[in-house]
């Protein structure tokens, strides 16, 4: 579970404090201190005066595309083997470069003031920053997925598990800290500092987790059956024959992935409380924090919960999972029909309470995370032993890919609301 918390921390902490400024914009002027939190790129860096800026303007975007788009290349690549190298040693490299790239970006919050002549280099600097970690990112995440294949299936739903428990914790720290630090700076030190805390116990994990018995009977007895089998360097008719017995598991996973993104968190963050004109604040939570309960908490404590049910209720069947995954595109549209984008949407609002919202993300949620821990603990039993190693990292690329196209889609959903 620690590496699964380890995989997305430095990205966590990256989208927490540099807010999207689309979904801002989205906002009635009175609610934008929901989202407007002392973020420290977009405003304490790239908004002088507080004056929008082109970086300010361009910088969500471009972090989108330096995070993405290597993630998904490495995990194409590491999939399909060009990369050499024993997966534990493609799980270490990446902790360390982490490391290393979660280090500069402390050692630039703390020592380099923001000014108008350095914005440009500073922009930059983050970016490669960025692409760098989410390379490695990509190799960690695709490799460990790979490497736990071969262990029982609670393993690999501790995976899961961490990716949510990740979410969940950035979310509670960003309420903590914006209750009770006012300074920017501070704000972004005590993220990273954490980020490279959690990082440096994953290192250490590493080689407490090595010497363990349980580990080297199921990584010995994982490598024995690929090469009884000749599978250790799978061929292109291996990864085949790999799809063809888990295609169904790998349809779940992306499609899963898919849906959750498309809705979390573009849509949430951007369906506000839905108020008549001189209507006072009517919501049970506080104006304040209402985005950050309704989204990024309900999403990532329900998804930890789903994830963690996983571990005890197995239903439905593998054959049968693909039917309440594919039900879930029905989510889509249901929040379509909230109060997603108030101020430029040609949609009418049918569900203007906050309590539909409210349940619906909840199930949203749980069923992410209940239903992705079930895809990805599947997707290696599905095969015979000799492709589960294949199997769970062909699981983790279709993870990515998933993200990646849920991440875009909502460009899609965005259009069709505010023109249809």
């Amino acid at each position: 579970m620690l590496h699964g918390i380890g995989v997305l921390m430095p990205w966590n902490m990256f989208i927490t404090i540099a807010p999207q400024v689309e979904i801002m914009l989205s906002f009635p002027p009175h609610l934008t201190s929901q989202l407007r939190l002392l973020q420290y790129y977009v405003e304490y860096w790239f908004s002088p005066n507080n004056t929008p800026t082109d970086y300010s303007k361009n910088f969500m975007s471009s972090l989108g595309i330096a995070s993405q788009l290597p993630n998904v290349l490495i995990n194409i690549i590491n999939t399909f083997a060009v990369i050499g190298g024993a997966l534990l040693l493609r799980i270490a490299g990446p902790i360390v470069i982490n490391c290393i790239s979660v280090f500069a970006v402390v050692m630039l919050i703390a020592f380099v003031p923001p000014s108008e002549d350095a914005m440009g280099w500073f922009y930059v600097a983050t970016l490669i920053i960025v692409a760098i970690m989410n390379l490695s990112n990509g190799l960690y995440q695709n490799s460990t997925y790979g490497l736990f294949a071969d262990f029982p299936a609670n393993y690999t739903n501790a995976l899961v598990l961490g990716n949510n428990v990740c979410g969940t914790f950035t979310t509670v720290l960003s309420i903590v800290v914006t209750m009770i630090l006012s300074d920017v700076r501070s704000i972004a030190l005590t993220y990273f500092s954490i980020s490279l805390f959690i990082l440096a116990m994953c290192g250490l994990s590493l080689l407490v987790l090595v010497k363990q018995k349980f580990y080297n009977y199921h990584v010995d007895k994982g490598n024995a059956a690929r090469a009884q089998a000749n599978a250790s360097k799978p061929g292109l008719s291996q990864f085949v024959e790999c799809f063809r017995m888990c295609w169904v598991q790998l349809y779940n996973v992306f499609f899963i992935f898919f849906v959750s993104l498309t809705i979390f968190p573009a849509m949430m963050a951007s369906t506000p409380l839905y108020m008549e004109p001189g209507q006072e604040w009517h919501s049970i939570w506080p104006e304040r924090l209402y985005t950050f309960i309704t989204c990024f908490l309900s999403f990532n404590l329900f998804a930890t919960a789903g994830s963690m049910t996983a571990n005890f209720v197995q239903i439905p069947r593998p054959k049968y999972l693909w039917i309440p995954v594919t039900l879930r595109a029905l989510f889509i549209p249901f929040f379509m029909f909230c109060n997603y984008r108030p101020f430029d949407r040609t949609l009418p609002v049918i569900f203007k309470s906050e309590f539909p919202f409210l349940f619906a993300g909840i199930l949203m949620s749980y069923t992410s995370g209940y239903f992705s821990s079930l895809a990805m603990m599947y997707a290696p039993r599905v095969c015979p032993e000799r492709y589960a190693k294949t199997a769970g990292m062909m699981a983790a690329l279709c993870l990515i890919l998933g993200i990646f196209s849920g991440v875009s889609f909502t460009l899609v959903v965005a259009h069709i609301t505010t023109t249809a």
